[in-house]
């Protein structure tokens, strides 16, 4: 069974991968998507607009809990994701595969599971509760962002299916003890509000 999965992971990646190094203008945006920069950045654009928007004090310290519920789901995302990589190496498909074809940057780190997926998806998933419509236009740019690091020959698909696994994990129970943490976190979003940070 592992290994037909193995064997899928594969052929589906190679699939993926054999739309690169042909069109200079397709290269180009797959790694401007797939890149550490414009996706994380503007999630993170997203998270700070919602820290500092709305005039209404009761909806805009509900939005804070939120950015805080992202930012720890996110840093537990890929805490786990270290210490998994930590237990399991798995080598990058353009190190084991000739058939692989890498347009991106050389990362160092292991390909299972993926990181970027794992932090990004953690964000993106945050939200839901708060505005389900924000929520899915940031799944569509992490999910344009995961597929284009496997197009550029940096992760299987496993890798990013793995990540996203743990972002769900680690978001829902991150979303359950925040019932439970709110007075600390609203206590917090007071004390910044003081030194005009919320």
């Amino acid at each position: 069974m592992a290994s037909k999965l193995a064997y899928f992971d594969k052929k589906l990646f190679l699939w993926i991968n054999e739309i690169v190094d042909r069109h200079p203008i397709v290269d180009y945006f797959i790694l401007l998507i797939g890149s550490d920069y414009l996706v994380p950045m503007s999630l993170t654009l997203v998270l700070v607009g919602l820290w500092f928007s709305n005039t209404n004090r009761i909806y805009r310290e509900q939005q804070q809990i939120y950015v805080f519920i992202a930012l720890i789901s996110m840093a537990l995302s890929s805490l786990s994701v270290l210490i998994i990589n930590s237990l399991y190496a798995r080598p990058r498909p353009f190190e084991i595969l000739e058939e692989a074809t890498l347009i991106f940057y050389e990362p160092t780190d292991p390909s299972f599971p993926s990181n970027a997926a794992a932090s990004v998806f953690a964000i993106c998933l945050s939200i839901w509760p708060l505005s389900k419509k924000l929520s899915l236009l940031m799944i569509i740019a992490g999910s344009l962002m995961v597929i284009s690091r496997t197009a550029a020959g940096v992760h299987y698909p496993s890798d990013v299916i793995a990540g996203i696994i743990i972002a769900t994990m680690i978001t829902f129970l991150v979303n359950y003890l925040s019932t439970f943490a709110k007075p600390i976190l609203t206590a917090v979003i007071r004390l910044a509000r003081i030194f005009c940070c919320a």
